[in-house]
């Protein structure tokens, strides 16, 4: 088969994404009581992926309002390649509007074009692609293939444990929503919030981040002091890279901060204003050296001296805790004891996701992504110990276990030729601390492309997404190939 056909299909791919990118498809918590589980937009981006799907003739399905499959062939084992049509917010700082496709010197911008709208436009059309030259040689696929379509991957992945508990799971599939060449290893992903009540003169409000699997990019705080503490804070954020504004009243500052957005899986590459903020505070107002002693405490030595030190001060400041709970982004072991790494997967990351403080009473999301040899319950052990530490509660958003399929498993093998094919490259594995629908195919299924190791920054979860057009298309070449050995093998 020519693989390149699918360039045939250009113009289409191109109107087609245009139009689901147009869609503002920020999935919301789920809510199993109501008609659209993610949200009236995340429906309307599946709604409209599944329509086309129609359109071009193929068998389709919805499950739940959260998750659907455009489909070709017949038997009873079925592969899949696994996309969503969901996105992020759109931030802050935007050359383009987020919400509308830009092709600017070969290069599409908008939000969802390299997380995952476009992978999921591409893997429609090689099915189309597949579809036609199966009706040309009156050939037909040894197995059903589907391209399944989620509403709620970001936030947390339970449109596809809705989906396969209705539709069983695939044989084998793949998700075209990382990097090539073939990711075999995906961190355990740990999203929680510690929620608890703060004291501090301080800070009397704070605005951060709106995202959980998002650096915290913005910060708007109100900030009581005098005019050469306030700019010693302002001079201190500058420093660690954050563009301010602030305006006065007296000795009341209304401080907005500006970092810069990041996945999660790689928060050493934002600019965490948040952070940085909690940090210019305690540097300017003073350190809690008991605070910081107790904090330092490893779990097995957290001992009842310890928690009666704590009772000496019911409520802490939001920017000490802020301070000690993500002290792991510097890779130490203050606050929370969770320096760990293997050599499969890497060193342990955290993120702070975001802040939300008002009239006492305050809730920091955070994200860890741990390595694959780790042990979840006793992370969330450690969570528990600082949880008490700070006199609050701790509730899990999200918890996915880790992902890992050996090297010899034969779809990892068939995915390293179909890149090599293609590509011309070696088709080696790597680890990543993001979380693609693969880890939740219980074994049968990887993340497979969709960005190349020579694309400039794509940007993912920042401002200014984008994605190469010629890397697009040369990813729909893979794609194809990788659908058609699948539903052949």
């Amino acid at each position: 088969m020519d693989y390149s056909i699918l360039h045939n299909y250009r113009d289409d791919i191109l109107a087609d994404l245009a139009k689901l990118i147009a869609i503002p498809s920020i999935a919301e918590p789920y809510d199993g009581g109501k008609e659209h589980p993610f949200g009236n937009e995340s429906y309307n981006a599946l709604k409209f992926i599944l329509s086309r799907a129609e359109e071009m003739g193929f068998k389709t399905g919805i499950v739940d309002n959260v998750a659907g499959y455009a489909e070709i062939g017949e038997g009873n084992d079925y592969c899949a390649v696994l996309t969503h049509v969901d996105v992020v917010p759109a931030g802050e700082g935007w050359n383009t509007p987020p919400f509308e496709l830009t092709e600017r010197d070969g290069v599409l911008f908008g939000r969802g074009v390299a997380d995952d709208k476009s992978a999921a436009i591409i893997s429609l059309y090689c099915l189309k692609a597949l579809c036609d030259e199966y009706q040309k040689s009156g050939a037909k696929p040894i197995h059903r293939l589907r391209c399944i379509f989620g509403g709620g991957e970001e936030i947390g992945m339970d449109d596809m444990r809705i989906f396969f508990e209705s539709e069983g799971f695939p044989l084998y599939a793949f998700t075209p929503d990382m990097a090539y060449p073939v990711c075999n290893r995906e961190k355990g992903i740990l999203q929680f919030e510690l929620i608890f009540e703060a004291e501090d003169n301080i800070v009397t409000e704070l605005n951060a981040g709106n995202a959980i699997n998002c650096v915290a990019e913005k910060l708007e705080a109100t900030v009581i002091c005098d005019g050469r503490q306030i700019k010693e804070v302002i001079d201190f954020c500058k420093n660690k890279g954050c563009k301010a504004e602030c305006a006065s009243l007296r000795n009341e500052h209304n401080i907005i901060l500006f970092g810069k957005s990041a996945h999660a899986m790689n928060p050493e590459k934002g600019i965490n204003a948040a952070v940085i903020f909690a940090k210019a505070i305690r540097k300017v107002f003073g350190e809690d050296e008991e605070f910081e002693n107790i904090s330092n405490a490893a779990i097995s030595d957290f001992t009842e001296k310890h928690m009666a030190l704590i009772g000496k001060k019911q409520k802490r400041s939001i920017c000490e805790v802020v301070k000690y709970c993500s002290k792991l982004n510097n890779f130490g072991v203050l606050g929370l004891n969770l320096a760990i790494s293997d050599e499969l997967s890497g060193m342990l990351t955290l993120n702070v996701g975001y802040i939300k403080y008002k009239e006492g009473k305050a809730a920091i999301g955070l994200d860890i992504r741990y390595p694959v040899t780790a042990d979840g319950l006793k992370i969330i052990a450690e969570i528990e110990r600082f949880a008490n530490l700070i006199n609050g509660q701790y509730n899990i958003v999200s918890h996915l276990e880790p992902l890992y399929l050996p090297e010899e498993h034969p779809l990892i093998c068939t995915l390293k030729e179909c890149y090599e094919s293609a590509a011309g490259n070696p088709g080696t594995t790597y680890s990543s601390g993001g979380g693609s629908y693969a880890r939740s195919l219980r074994g049968c299924g990887v993340a497979f492309g969709m960005q190349f190791p020579y694309d400039n920054d794509t940007k993912i979860h920042q401002a200014n997404e984008n994605f190469s057009m010629e890397s697009l298309f040369k990813h729909g070449e893979i794609c194809l190939r990788a659908m058609h050995k699948l539903v052949e093998s």
